[in-house]
């Protein structure tokens, strides 16, 4: 039993030591990790992780497969080699991985002592918080509406959307981008997005772009031309109810003013006579 214990552990000794060097070990390793970890980027943090750790032969602090061998040697008292490497290793890990967390993740690892403790928790912790979020990203893509957002921003809201899942390693097919960003637009562009969903050769994204820009500064200018008339035609109407008024009142001092007058002057001409 001692034999095996002890070739198994010659066997990790070997393992590491030709798998990982401390000499090599990166001075700033956050130069390695562009994000660190929050609450709904598991996936993300995991995949760029992961590759460093493989890199340095440390993968197997994290997955379980490298076990903490004993603490010492057999029977006696003599602290086992073996162990001190893999604990300086395992603690190597464990300080990468604290390193790569958000501020208020923290608490969340206080009391954990191992490498396979910390990711384990953040694993159960923080990845099916992951795919909810992608579920909600998802979501707004069936929900994606232009309303009153310019077409640039229209596409920008929806790229921003379709980055996210990329980098969840859950990428948008370009058609289906195209299909939601056509989805989405309000009735005045009803004749363009059946033009593009029957057109013969299938638009690019980066094409239906310019097409829709196009379309935007049609209708802006369609709205403009349409509010001149309609400003012509409220002012025609006013100065027509202008002059009507006041020919009427016109006609009413005509009538009434100087036939009086005239009367009144043949009052006095009567008079006179």
């Amino acid at each position: 039993m001692t034999t095996s214990s002890s070739s198994t552990s010659s066997m990790l000794n070997r393992t590491l030591n030709t798998s990982f060097n401390f000499n090599q070990v990166p001075s700033n390793f956050s130069q390695f990790l562009s994000i660190k970890l929050t609450t709904d980027n598991y996936m993300l943090w995991a995949a760029q992780f992961k590759p460093i750790l493989i890199t340095y032969g440390l993968m197997g602090y994290i997955d379980g497969t490298i076990h903490c061998p004993p603490k010492t040697v057999g029977n006696s008292d003599d602290v086992n080699p073996d162990y001190i490497l893999w604990l300086k290793h395992d603690q190597l890990v464990l300080s990468w991985i604290i390193t790569s967390l958000s501020e208020n993740l923290l608490s969340q690892v206080i009391g954990l002592e191992t490498a396979y403790e910390i990711w384990s928790v953040l694993k159960r912790s923080y990845a099916s918080h992951s795919r909810s979020h992608i579920i909600h990203l998802r979501g707004q893509f069936q929900d994606l509406k232009k309303g009153n957002k310019i077409v640039d921003e229209y596409f920008q809201h929806a790229k921003s959307i379709s980055h996210q899942l990329a980098i969840a390693f859950k990428p948008v097919d370009e058609d289906d981008l195209i299909m939601y960003l056509l989805k989405g637009l309000p009735n005045e562009y009803h004749a363009f997005r059946v033009s593009m969903e029957t057109r013969s050769t299938p638009v690019m994204l980066e094409e239906l772009h310019g097409l829709l820009l196009n379309q935007e500064h049609n209708i802006i200018e369609s709205i403009g031309v349409e509010t001149d008339q309609l400003n012509a035609s409220i002012n025609l109407t006013n100065k027509t109810s202008f002059f009507s008024h006041h020919q009427n009142r016109g006609g009413s001092l005509y009538c009434g003013g100087r036939a009086n007058r005239g009367g009144n002057f043949r009052n006095r001409g009567g008079r006179s006579q």
